[in-house]
C-alpha cells in the first residue's frame, strides 16, 4: 500500500502545477487520447442497451456458414475435408481397408503382412512351434533362440576358461 501512496504522491506533485495554471498544458506533449488533461479522471460513458444492440446487429461480424455443393449447411472440418478431397481426388486414402478374410483356424481376421496368411495368435503359435519367424507380426520366435543358444555357447566357454 505504501508503494500505491508513493506513485500516486508522485504523479500529484508532477501535475499539480498545471492544474493550479502555474504552468500551460500543451497537448503535443502527449500521444494519449484523451478529452481532459491527464491529472483529471476520465469517466466511462456507456451507451444505453438499446444503441448498444442495434449497433451490435448492424456492424458485428457474423460466423461464417459453410455449406457444401447443395447448398446445406455443414460444418467447418467437414468443409475442410471436401476441399481437400477435391484437390485430390484420386489419391488413395492412407490406411488399408480391412478385408473380410479369416484366420482358418479361427474367426479372427487376417494379418495384413503376415507370410503365413494368419491372425496374429495362431501365427505366434505356428512360430513358437516350427521354430519360424513373421516379420509382419514381428514375432521374432526362431532369432531370439538363435541369440539365446550363442549367448549360452559364450557364457560356457568362459566358465571353462576360468
Amino acid at each position: 500500500m505504501e508503494a500505491f501512496r508513493a506513485v500516486t504522491c508522485a504523479l500529484r506533485d508532477r501535475y499539480l502545477p498545471y492544474h493550479e495554471g502555474r504552468l500551460m498544458w500543451r497537448k503535443e506533449q502527449i500521444d494519449y487520447n484523451l478529452k481532459l488533461p491527464p491529472w483529471l479522471c476520465q469517466p466511462y460513458v456507456r451507451e444505453p442497451p438499446n444503441e448498444h444492440m442495434h449497433n451490435v446487429e448492424e456492424g458485428s461480424p457474423r460466423k461464417r456458414k459453410y455449406e457444401d455443393e447443395d447448398g446445406n449447411e455443414i460444418s467447418r472440418k467437414r468443409s475442410k475435408k471436401l476441399k481437400r478431397i477435391a484437390r485430390r481426388p484420386n489419391k488413395a486414402t492412407s490406411a488399408p481397408k480391412r478385408s473380410s478374410d479369416r484366420c482358418h483356424d479361427c474367426p479372427n481376421p487376417l494379418g495384413f503382412k503376415c507370410e503365413y496368411k494368419l491372425c496374429r495368435q495362431c501365427c505366434r503359435t505356428k512360430c513358437y512351434v516350427e521354430n519360424l519367424d513373421c516379420t509382419g507380426h514381428r514375432n521374432l520366435t526362431k532369432t531370439r533362440r538363435q541369440i539365446a543358444k550363442e549367448y549360452e555357447a559364450k557364457r560356457k566357454d568362459i566358465q571353462n576358461v576360468i
